[in-house]
């Protein structure tokens, strides 16, 4: 499907991909729509669309979290707190060359890195931001109307 959704727009067609995986959406589309409640939220470029997607969101787990919260202190650009997923760890959010710093930094402190999780891609976050849906729980913040699809143009 991706093929041929390619091979049309690049024979100068517009096609029109209604999806919800950005992960997808951004693999093939050059421009995107993002919808909510029939109103759009969002039109440009995927690239315009990433340059306001907020920091990767990572679970991390290590062999000190406790250490690893305190060395946080030294890294003002990377967000460190205690995950709340189900098999603990900690929730990591930064820049990539900031989230790799932090990283060393553990291992030169003797804080084993056991696992890094990319747990929500930059911009899966900033369309549930823009659709306010909540990407843990697979729904809506609550007192609000389920997001349309997201409508990812390529031409």
């Amino acid at each position: 499907m991706r093929a041929l959704v390619t091979r049309l727009a690049a024979g100068g067609l517009t096609v029109l991909l209604s999806s919800h995986n950005m992960d997808e959406v951004e693999e093939i589309c050059d421009n995107v729509t993002i919808m909510r409640t029939g109103r759009v939220v969002y039109h440009g470029s995927i690239d315009q669309l990433r340059a306001q997607a907020p920091d990767p969101s990572h679970r991390l787990v290590t062999s000190d979290d406790a250490q690893a919260l305190r060395l946080a202190a030294d890294h003002p650009a990377v967000a460190v707190a205690v995950s709340g997923h189900p098999d603990g760890g900690l929730a990591l959010r930064a820049q990539p060359a900031d989230a790799d710093a932090y990283v060393l930094a553990l291992g030169q402190a003797g804080v084993a890195v056991r696992a890094l999780h990319l747990e929500i891609a930059p911009l899966e976050s900033l369309f549930f931001m823009l659709t306010e849906t909540d990407p843990t729980a697979g729904r809506d913040v609550p007192a609000q109307t389920p997001p349309d699809a997201l409508a990812g143009v390529t031409s």
